[in-house]
């Protein structure tokens, strides 16, 4: 077979990424996809078929040390090039999905590539790129990945290699070759659920590319659906008010292009939107009692949005407290709201609580905007002016969820704290995860004051069935048995919901009760905020969404003036600080978020979305603890199709 061609367009890039390791689990779904296309093929009752046999069986068991010990023995007794070949390769990626990765390379070294044929050429460029990332060597990982694939490639390699590139160029700030990898997917995808989120994904992108890079793309585009996807994007960038006699004219030049109708309706919906310019703005927070450093903090953070504006339009700002002498939340906020109103507020944020926010939501009287800064509990109607923004610990459950969907992840088992708080973010990762067509194979709750986890531990990873086993063994047998536990085989990751005590202490935990290697997602709860190296060494490896401000110290100026200005207490109520200041800085986005589900804006709690209920939804940052510190991890591929096998 003719090798690997180079691919003809590679754009440059710099090298800004971060190493993701659930990539590479994705890179490893891949090649054991091509290699079961494409396995060896032996004489059924010879030894080399038993040892093939084995070596599948402790694949299966998670014991991948022995598999890749015995394919090094199936291509050391092999006298066939090719077998022996393939036997290296397999050999090669269960030492690396051993951690093994040294052993890896060296494996890698012996294979002459001259002799490969095309699937073997592709699985070792896989795992090439694997190697690179893992060395944080991006431009050799691109040049890996930098091949045309080869016709007989079956449909779902396709997608994963095009989900690879993205990743590899997001990561690189490559934004046009990831947008070019998004199109030719969008092209292999039969879910409409998959679909949508590539389109998703490939709209954010585009929109957040410079006009510059879009022209200068458009310029050397041939293919319909790329020069249509760049021509919107420009449109979406240029004067909103010629926007309806762009998009006619683009629909004659693309008539049946692949866009998702509510992309072109976002664009259109821009030349008709009226941002929201309040001349006076009423802050309702409880300045008193058991909520008074939460109501503090964003009152402060919204000052400080407030003085860092533009000043040619400055709305004046009252601020009252909801809270009564006795600290407690008063029970007449609307004649509150009411007051603040007829003092000339034209936009109201607050109040804090829910009891608070369910008091005014449901009301028929309201006269002016009101961006309540929490959720309701139900999603009934509510007023038209009703506005909803916060930091739902539920809406973060559901971002782990769709954060390891997308990163290739099929089945979950999910460990959260006993109590409301727990059983709210269970239930919010469980529907979610299982709506996205995942399997949440087992759930256990934990005592969140208890120091030892081994008992939900034990349950959970299934190790009592392990010893049960051994004990029947030795009863039967009359033998005193050598035994290593094994924990379940059936998840590929834990849904951790913990705060930085309790992580602290869960994630060592788990490498002794033998899930070590499983990877850990959880919500911005695990991590403080503060960087202390020392104490988060117990939660390296964690994979956690966070605003940027907790993830980077220096991605925000705003950030470091309100750490100047409020040191005492500004680190442990950040992200109460970037929700104020956001929701200063909201106001004029308010109508073009409420007309779009396309449109965000991207705030210091995150990119923020709004639904059909008037609920603001955040898109947080991502991050991995590497040596006691949170690292930056690259945006998340559009999600793969529920159709994939499982990663086992």
């Amino acid at each position: 077979m003719a090798p690997f061609s180079r691919r003809k367009q590679s754009a440059p890039a710099v090298c800004t990424a971060h190493r993701n390791p659930i990539f590479l689990l994705l890179v490893l779904l891949c090649i054991i996809l091509l290699s079961a296309c494409a396995g060896p093929s032996v004489k059924p009752d010879s030894p080399a078929a038993q040892l093939q046999q084995q070596a599948l069986a402790a694949e299966e068991a998670g014991e991948y040390n022995k598999a890749a010990e015995l394919y090094q023995q199936l291509a050391a007794d092999s006298s066939d090039v090719n077998l022996r070949q393939e036997w290296l390769i397999k050999a090669a990626q269960s030492h690396f999905r051993a951690g093994q990765s040294q052993a890896s390379v060296e494996i890698l070294a012996k294979l002459d590539v001259s002799t490969l044929n095309t699937q073997q050429l592709l699985q070792r460029q896989l795992l090439v790129a694997a190697l690179a990332l893992e060395d944080r060597d991006y431009s050799r990982a691109r040049t890996a990945l930098d091949f045309d694939i080869p016709e007989q490639t079956d449909t779902l390699t396709r997608q994963q290699i095009h989900k690879l590139r993205i990743t590899a160029f997001n990561a690189l700030n490559d934004s046009i070759s990831a947008a070019r990898s998004h199109i030719e997917l969008d092209k292999l995808l039969t879910d409409d659920k998959a679909r949508r989120f590539n389109q998703q994904a490939l709209w954010l992108l585009l929109r957040n590319t410079p006009l510059e890079d879009l022209e200068q793309a458009r310029a050397s585009a041939f293919d319909s659906d790329t020069l249509g996807w760049l021509q919107l994007a420009i449109i979406a960038q240029q004067s909103a008010q010629q926007a309806t006699r762009r998009i006619s004219e683009w629909r004659g030049f693309f008539p049946a292009h692949p866009a998702d109708e509510a992309i072109i309706d976002s664009i259109l919906a821009l030349q008709n939107r009226e941002a929201y310019r309040p001349s006076s703005i009423a802050l309702l927070l409880p300045l008193k009692g058991p909520l008074q450093n939460a109501g503090r903090a964003i009152r402060d953070g919204f000052l400080t949005a407030y003085y860092q504006a533009d000043h040619s339009h400055t709305p004046t700002v009252r601020i009252y407290d909801v809270t009564s002498s006795d600290g407690e939340v008063r029970s007449d906020i609307f004649t509150l709201y009411q007051h603040a109103v007829n003092e000339g507020a034209e936009f109201i944020i607050g109040p804090l609580s829910k009891n608070a926010i369910e008091s005014l939501a449901f009301r028929n009287d309201l006269t002016t905007p009101l961006l309540a800064l929490n959720y309701l509990s139900t999603t009934s109607a509510t007023h038209d002016l009703f506005f909803q923004f916060g930091l739902s610990p539920e809406d973060e459950a559901r971002q782990v969820a769709e954060r390891a969907w997308n990163d290739g992840h099929t089945q979950a088992i999910a460990l959260t704290p006993a109590g409301e708080w727990g059983e709210r973010m269970h239930t919010a990762f469980a529907n979610h995860w299982e709506s996205l067509g995942g399997i949440l194979v087992d759930s256990k709750f934990y005592d969140a004051n208890a120091s030892d986890f081994s008992r939900p531990l034990r349950s959970l990873l299934q190790l009592n069935q392990s010893q049960t086993r051994q004990r029947s063994l030795q009863q039967q047998l009359g033998l005193q048995l050598h035994f290593e536990p094994h924990r379940r085989s059936d998840a590929d990751f834990i849904f951790l919901a913990a705060f930085p005590r309790q992580g602290r202490l869960l994630k060592p935990q788990l490498k002794f009760h033998h899930a070590g290697d499983l990877p850990v997602y959880a919500s911005s709860h695990i991590f403080s905020g503060v960087r202390d190296a020392n104490a988060d060494r117990d939660i390296n490896g964690v994979i956690f969404c966070d605003t940027r401000w907790a993830i980077d110290p220096q991605a925000s100026g705003m950030q470091q003036q309100v750490l100047q200005l409020w040191p005492q207490n500004s680190h442990d109520l950040l992200r109460l600080y970037a929700l104020g200041a956001d929701a200063f800085r909201l106001i004029p986005h308010l109508n073009s978020l409420r007309q779009s589900q396309y449109y965000s804006y991207e705030g210091q709690t995150g990119v923020l979305s709004m639904d059909s209920e008037r609920r603001l939804r955040r898109k947080l940052a991502w991050a991995k603890i590497k040596n006691g510190v949170p690292v930056p991890l690259a945006e998340p591929r559009a999600a793969p199709s529920p159709s994939l096998t499982p990663f086992q």
